[in-house]
């Protein structure tokens, strides 16, 4: 998916879990112009006027509505972490629930950020914007 939309052409592969189960269908990019797309999409969408716009507060509901999602549906998140790569239940579970907390964290910051000036005393706090980092992750075979 990129830019709002599925690539019907894209390869899938039905990929199991390791306890040999199947895990669903998922979609295989994997060439250039797939990962140049989805990081053009993401560029627009970070630069949009849409999400330019959103104050602190508005992105910090955003992050605090995931979270919460994240929460409510941890035990299937957790189910499926532990069936995708054998983690006990008990930390998968955990690391479910951290990530909602962290998430939550996050969204705190989101509304008390501003990229300004903060007078502080006799100093001044300087806030500066900083690089976004674009991750892709390749699940390709190998051999």
């Amino acid at each position: 998916m990129a830019n709002g939309r599925v690539h019907d052409e894209a390869p899938v592969r039905k990929p199991e879990s390791f306890y040999g189960r199947g895990l669903g269908i998922l979609p295989v990019g994997g060439d250039r112009e797939d990962v140049n797309a989805a990081v053009q999409a993401a560029y627009r969408a970070l630069h949009s006027p849409a999400w330019k716009s959103l104050s602190g507060l508005s992105r910090s509901v955003l992050l605090c509505k995931f979270a919460d999602l994240i929460a409510q549906n941890a035990e299937e998140l957790s189910w499926l972490e532990t069936t995708d790569n054998g983690k006990v239940i008990a930390e998968t579970s955990a690391m479910v629930s951290r990530l909602s907390t962290m998430i939550h964290y996050y969204a705190g910051l989101a509304e008390k950020h501003e990229g300004s000036v903060v007078p502080s005393g006799q100093s001044k706090l300087h806030t500066f914007a900083q690089a976004i980092r674009i991750h892709v992750r390749h699940h390709g075979r190998t051999g």
